[in-house]
């Protein structure tokens, strides 16, 4: 089985993750970091209380891609260990996008509210295994 690992700059590679799809494979992305290089397309919504921006590219690529989509977490259950035991947690979306054009902007935004709050939980069940290498809550303008 064949994976691919998309960032939010990797939009114009919808193409390959649909053949991918198609075989069976797996596309993973990111879509807890904007794009560094296009700082104009984001979804602004609460996370952790506060405003902060999420990659509009990579919603946009799920919708157009029509696949499943799950959230995958990695996370241990003890941090201080030598021998530390890990989980991997799937949820599956309840975000589908078999729908007409006119909805899909809404339930972008909705799978978007959806990845946050389960993002938030997990970050709240296990706050120190959350590794952002940016200020996060510095909004784009």
């Amino acid at each position: 089985m064949e994976t691919l690992f998309l960032s939010a700059q990797a939009v114009d590679t919808a193409e390959i993750a649909a053949n991918i799809i198609q075989n069976g494979g797996l596309v993973v992305v990111a879509a807890d970091r904007t794009s560094a290089r296009v700082r104009t397309r984001y979804i602004r919504q609460k996370f952790l209380g506060k405003d902060a921006d999420f990659p509009y590219g990579v919603f946009l690529m799920t919708a157009l891609l029509k696949a499943p989509v799950y959230f995958v977490y990695g996370l241990r259950s003890k941090t201080i260990t030598l021998n530390p035991k890990n989980h991997i947690f799937v949820e599956k979306s309840n975000i589908d996008f078999d729908c007409p054009r006119s909805e899909r902007e809404n339930r972008i935004n909705e799978l978007c509210s959806e990845y946050i709050n389960s993002l938030e939980r997990k970050c709240l069940e296990f706050p120190y295994q959350w590794y952002n290498f940016y200020n996060f809550w510095l909004l784009q303008e």
